[in-house]
């Protein structure tokens, strides 16, 4: 019989997975599976409910409400920043909710409440609720705002409003009452209006277009996208199936997307398209106003080349319609897009620019005919993205890591500095991963922390830092009693031998006297990113439950694998995108199994989604021997059919990137691959290509595709899929 029918049965039914039992009757025999649903995220938050304290600012003032759980009961407590006071307010049922919005206007004593379906006021000094009056209207729905018909884009006077019909763009003189169509050119995926779609739509409709300023001039940016490449996928659950069409990119593709740039000058009636051309396919991309206390003369844009190593900050003037060239970041080997970014604030007479010139990420001010200033804040550190900017007061604040060079430096932290790189300091001093929320004024915030094996803390602190109130943390006990063990952190060497990786172990449990314990890797190798936790959390992405049904499970960031680190760290994938993390997986294991010694390494298994769907398959094909079993969820198996942005910006531009498929002779261990089969985002395409290489390989595999599903993987089911194959394979 032909191998490729063989095959086929393991598609639907998963060979030697299923066995043509149902679930509940194989794990109705086994208590692993309901050890892992008790020590699911879901059974442990419908049990204990969250360690992190819920506090939520007031609508209107600098004022802050939170509950914490106490004997069945909830108790409420108002936070005062400006006196550092807190004040018991009530308790309640645990079953029952309050939200407190804030004082009644013009009361500091009464407090707006909604419990149990009602509206309430609570009286501080009385100590009572007391029901508001329904035919009582809150200040936000006394007045109702005139809104204006939503596809009219009304210039800062209201003398003009442009429009789209089809994909053209159409300008109203509303003194006159004239309509004007100012393009005739617009057609699908080459618009005025709906750049994305097929659809033709003959109602009015907004423009992808935006005035400037308080000017008459308005600019739009058009892609063309019309050669771009089309892909499908074809949804089997609708009725009858439908096919799904899109344009993607795909890695070296010779057609590209195209972007002109359009300006519109309404008075003169006319819409002309500006030469902003540097690089061979370049990316463009506008710059919004979003600090409105200034309205810009210019506009503002960024084009990149397609080798993803320069990026250029430039001005149009739309008088002369000249662009000039302000800032430029070269990057080598590519630039840093992810935090990158651009700041034009002050009507453009100031510039924050952010930089890895000095090797690490840092802020840079220019002036408004991009002469360089000052340097404000980073390069010993990475200065991440902004949160906040300050224009009157001249300052803002940013992330940033590795600050604290005796911490993790994936911890984020939030620091303050003037533009002129004076008043620098870090506003969020204690150890941990950091999360911060403004009150009404910005004057003060709140400062959650944790770390994956340390329960969160929650503190209250000045616009400059100062520690003005230190909340309760949630009650830890009941998570505990529940049985939860927290995790490991790891501080473990790259296979280079000199770079540290961090990372997470989830334990099975309580370890027995000479138990071996099988080890299950989940990770992600980026570049973008690596998803491993770097705050609490009761079970990470279902890996404590994994954990708890007899495995360790470990979880690392790997070299290449963040833009967090540096130019060095994060850009180990450059004409290697295939294998650059893959050696740092089994050295994890090795260092894992040297330290513990019931880490199994005769038992490894591996698994992972996306990006980690590719790793798993690659380091089973690496090293098949060492990798047992692993579990392959939508992997880009062949990034050469993956988007242009993924494989040109991390592997580069022009060599054809390496794939999974190469290695398909080398399979000796159990391998499960999945996929939706509407994902438009790694197309089942690279699935099924690594299946058929498997099958010339004379390889078997088990196979399972989730109809209907898209590139999101998630629920009940999917989990199972996982415990199963372990359990059944390693």
């Amino acid at each position: 019989m032909d191998k490729r029918v063989l095959l086929a049965a393991g598609f639907i039914l998963c060979m030697g997975l299923l066995k043509g039992q149902d679930y509940s009757a194989i794990e109705g025999k086994d208590p692993r599976f309901e050890t892992a649903r008790y020590f699911s995220s879901d059974s442990i938050y419908k049990k204990v409910g969250s360690m992190t304290l819920d506090a939520s600012w007031f609508r209107e003032s600098d004022h802050l409400y939170f509950y914490k759980k106490e004997g069945g009961k909830k108790k409420y407590w108002l936070v005062d920043p400006s006196k550092g006071k807190q004040t018991e307010l009530f308790q309640i049922e645990d079953t029952l909710n309050c939200y407190i919005s804030g004082f009644k206007e013009g009361s500091n004593e009464l407090l707006e409440c909604r419990m149990d379906g009602k509206n309430l006021y609570y009286s501080i000094k009385g100590r009572s609720f007391t029901e508001i009056p329904k035919d009582t209207v809150s200040k936000e729905n006394k007045t109702k705002a005139f809104s204006r018909e939503y596809w009219k884009n009304y210039s800062h006077d209201s003398s003009y409003y442009m429009y789209g019909h089809l994909h053209d763009i159409y300008l109203h003189d509303v003194d006159k009452g004239e309509d004007l169509r100012m393009s005739y050119d617009g057609e699908p995926f080459f618009s005025f209006t709906t750049f994305r779609s097929a659809q033709t739509d003959t109602s009015r409709k907004s423009v992808r277009g935006n005035w400037l300023g308080n000017t008459n001039y308005a600019i739009f940016l058009r892609p063309d996208m019309r050669s771009v490449t089309e892909m499908t996928v074809v949804n089997s659950l609708s009725n009858p199936p439908k096919a799904k069409n899109y344009k993607m990119e795909l890695t070296n593709d010779s057609l590209v997307t195209r972007y002109g740039m359009y300006l519109l000058d309404a008075n003169k009636r006319e819409l002309v398209k500006v030469d902003i051309d540097r690089f061979k396919d370049q990316e463009v991309k506008l710059l919004l106003n979003y600090h409105k206390a200034h309205e810009y003369d210019k506009i503002y844009f960024t084009r990149k080349s397609r080798g993803n190593d320069t990026i250029q900050l430039c001005d149009l003037d739309p008088v002369t319609r000249q662009v000039r060239v302000l800032a430029e970041e070269i990057g080598k080997p590519i630039v840093n897009e992810l935090l990158h970014s651009v700041h034009i604030l002050n009507g453009g007479n100031d510039i924050i620019w952010w930089s890895e010139r000095e090797g690490l990420g840092a802020y840079y001010l220019y002036n408004k005919d991009g002469e360089l200033e000052n340097k404000i804040a980073g390069g010993d550190f990475v200065a991440g993205k902004v949160f906040n900017i300050d224009t009157l007061g001249r300052s803002f604040v940013f992330e940033g890591y590795g600050y604290y060079k005796e911490r993790n430096p994936y911890e984020k932290y939030y620091f303050s500095v003037g533009f002129n790189g004076r008043k620098f300091k870090c506003l969020t001093p204690s150890q941990g991963n950091h999360a911060i929320e403004y009150s009404k004024s910005k004057e003060y915030f709140t400062d959650t922390y944790s770390s994956p094996d340390k329960f969160p803390q929650k503190e209250v602190r000045s616009v400059k830092g100062k520690l003005v109130s230190k909340l309760p943390a949630a009650d830890t006990m009941a998570l505990l009693d529940y049985g939860w063990i927290k995790p490991v952190a790891l501080e473990l060497l790259s296979s280079d031998n000199k770079t540290k990786l961090y990372g997470v172990m989830y334990l099975p449990g309580k370890i027995e006297p000479g138990a071996k314990y099988p080890v299950i890797c989940n990770m992600y190798p980026g570049p973008q990113t690596d998803l491993v936790p770097r705050s609490f959390a009761t079970d990470d992405n279902d890996n404590a439950a994994l954990a708890r049904m007899g495995f360790v499970v470990v979880n690392v960031g790997l070299i290449g694998s963040s833009p967090l680190r540096g130019p060095q760290f994060y850009s180990a994938s450059q004409g290697n995108l295939r294998d650059y993390a893959v050696d740092d997986v089994k050295y994890v294991v090795e260092q894992v199994a040297q330290r513990y010694s019931f880490a199994d390494t005769s038992r490894v298994g591996i698994y992972g989604h996306s990006g980690g769907g590719f790793l798993t398959v690659t380091a089973m094909l690496k090293y098949p021997r060492f990798f047992k079993v692993g579990v392959s969820v939508s992997g880009n198996h062949d990034n050469n059919i993956y988007a242009k942005f993924w494989g040109e910006t991390y592997n580069g531009v022009g060599p054809k990137i390496k794939t999974n498929m190469e290695l398909a002779k080398n399979l000796q261990g159990k391998l499960l691959l999945m996929t939706g089969d509407v994902d438009d985002n790694v197309h089942p395409a690279n699935t099924y290509r690594m299946v058929d290489a498997f099958i010339k390989a004379d390889k078997r595999i088990d196979m399972f595709v989730i109809p209907g599903a898209d590139h999101n993987m998630y629920g009940n089911y999917y989990n199972k899929l996982i415990h199963h194959y372990f359990i059944n394979n390693l």
